[in-house]
């Protein structure tokens, strides 16, 4: 098999508005059974639940990279401080979500987990593409 090379900039992004989430691998796009991988854009001052809510859930854990900025990730509502370089394993079950602390720059993360099947977005994403991912210029 050959090696595939994704860059976040020329994958369509699927969300708008205070979250862009551009996916970067999975197993359609790796030709196999693949971890998967997500590039994350919540906009200044934005952020994918508000405090007071619990966010988001999933059946099985994920893990969060910090690539740039700041921003608090809400673990069944405790804040966490999160930055570049900044790993957060989520475990299933944990409610979550990202305030971005900044109002001027984006906080940019890298989402993993273990199986396309394990994240509803995957889903979403192909029932409304008909596929994982497009290209910007798709």
């Amino acid at each position: 098999m050959k090696y595939k090379v994704y860059n976040p900039e020329d994958i369509k992004p699927f969300c708008s508005g205070e979250y862009e989430s551009r996916l970067l691998l999975d197993n359609d796009m790796a030709g196999e059974k693949a971890v998967n991988i997500n590039h994350g854009t919540v906009a200044p001052g934005g952020g994918t639940g508000k405090v007071g809510d619990l966010g988001g859930v999933h059946a099985k854990a994920e893990i969060y990279f910090g690539v740039s900025g700041e921003a608090d990730v809400y673990l069944d509502k405790e804040p966490v401080l999160m930055k570049q370089g900044t790993l957060v394993y989520i475990p299933g079950g944990t409610h979550h979500f990202i305030v971005n602390r900044s109002k001027t720059e984006p906080f940019v993360l890298i989402t993993i987990w273990p199986d396309e099947e394990d994240n509803e977005m995957c889903a979403v994403r192909k029932k409304a593409w008909g596929t994982s991912y497009r290209r910007v210029n798709e």
